[in-house]
């Protein structure tokens, strides 16, 4: 009998990285930091540390892109790919009447005679 030495080689794996994002209105505080991994062994995400890194700076409305990072030893049995998150920033509420939304009622608009005939309808005590 003759044994011939064989080979063989182990690739690295793919695994992908995703920062998180979210929405915030002005004048807020930015949401919780997340990130997410798919396509780590379950031994290895164990081994593994997620974190969402500061986002683009800025406090203007608009969008800003947020960035992940992952480290650990087990890194280095796979291609990781980073995707970037986007955090939305918007002016928050705002009904366009410039803070007025009741007006009409305080004052007999439209709204007002329609909860006054509503009123009307419920039964007396």
């Amino acid at each position: 009998m003759t044994y011939v030495a064989g080979s063989f080689s182990i690739t690295k794996a793919a695994a992908t990285v995703t920062a998180g994002g979210g929405t915030k209105a002005h004048g807020t505080a930015d949401p919780a930091h997340s990130a997410t991994a798919t396509g780590f062994t379950a031994a290895d995400a164990l081994t593994i540390a997620l974190s969402r890194d500061a986002r683009a700076s800025g406090e203007t409305v608009g969008d800003y892109v947020t960035t992940a990072t992952a480290t650990g030893a087990a890194l280095t049995n796979y291609t990781v790919t980073y995707v970037a998150g986007q955090l939305q920033h918007h002016q928050g509420l705002s009904h366009g009447d410039g803070g007025r939304r009741d007006e009409g009622l305080r004052h007999g608009g439209p709204g007002a005679t329609a909860r006054r005939r509503r009123a009307s309808r419920r039964p007396m005590r």
